[in-house]
């Protein structure tokens, strides 16, 4: 009964998320369906009388075991990272642009960067290293939406909108290869790659 109830409730949570489903809000129903498989495993080899049987058995189930575990890890290590939809769901690409950014800061005075692809402040401030407590100063919020978040709209040189402009200054647009809605308007100065994929489109 305890296992149940364990195995019933533990997608409450995600469950009563307003975000799209992901898979790492189910794991806590791993722990009870390992325990109920190793359970029953345990018992179906004792139920078999015949020792070679029980040994075939046991076999069976290791070397099913090793092949999903090695196909598991193969598509993992060798395939999944090369996957369009794996590299913009890890927000790859973030690291490049921030050296592109880094290299051509002082010569720039804004940055209008698109946030299609998460949330891009937070992979600025880590990549850039920039100093928390000037951020703290210089941040820009919008007023909280219907589920208590804000979004951060602008700090130091960077503005996380792509529609604004401002012809008077050095500025460089940053939008992703899939909305490129710069592309007839701007000129393009480079393109972040990762594994093959554009990521970026850098214009001026």
């Amino acid at each position: 009964f305890l296992l149940l109830s364990f195995l019933f409730m533990a997608p409450l949570s995600a469950a009563l998320s307003w975000q799209d489903y992901s898979i790492t809000r189910s794991f806590l129903m791993i722990i009870p369906i390992l325990i109920f498989a190793s359970y029953g495993a345990y018992h179906l080899i004792h139920e078999i009388n015949g020792k070679y049987l029980r040994l075939s058995l046991i076999v069976g189930i290791l070397m099913t075991y090793i092949f999903f575990q090695y196909y598991s890890w193969d598509y993992y290590f060798f395939h999944y990272k090369n996957k369009p939809q794996a590299i913009s769901a890890w927000q790859c690409g973030y690291k490049k642009l921030a050296q592109y950014i880094q290299k051509n800061y002082d010569k720039t005075d804004r940055f209008y960067v698109t946030k299609k692809l998460g949330q891009p402040y937070i992979f600025l401030l880590f990549y850039l290293q920039y100093p928390p407590s000037q951020y703290q100063k210089q941040a820009s919020l919008t007023a909280p939406d219907e589920y208590g978040f804000g979004q951060v709209e602008q700090f130091d040189k960077f503005r996380f909108d792509v529609q604004s402009s401002d012809e008077n200054k050095s500025t460089l647009y940053v939008t992703t290869s899939k909305e490129d809605e710069l592309g007839d308007l701007r000129k393009k100065l480079d393109t972040v790659n990762y594994n093959k994929h554009e990521i970026f489109n850098i214009y001026e």
